[in-house]
């Protein structure tokens, strides 16, 4: 871990669990995720 990243964690370990929650979010947010193919996965889920 670089000494940047590691100064990141260190002031973000010191948020409230709140500002760790919505960071969290935004860390997500800016992230591209593949959409989900609809049936895609239906064979493991449980049938209800």
């Amino acid at each position: 871990m670089t000494a940047q990243a590691t100064q990141v964690l260190e002031e973000a370990l010191h948020l409230s669990p709140l500002e760790r929650a919505e960071l969290i979010e935004r860390i997500f947010a800016s992230f591209s995720f593949p959409r989900a193919v609809a049936g895609a996965g239906q064979a493991d889920s449980p049938m209800v």
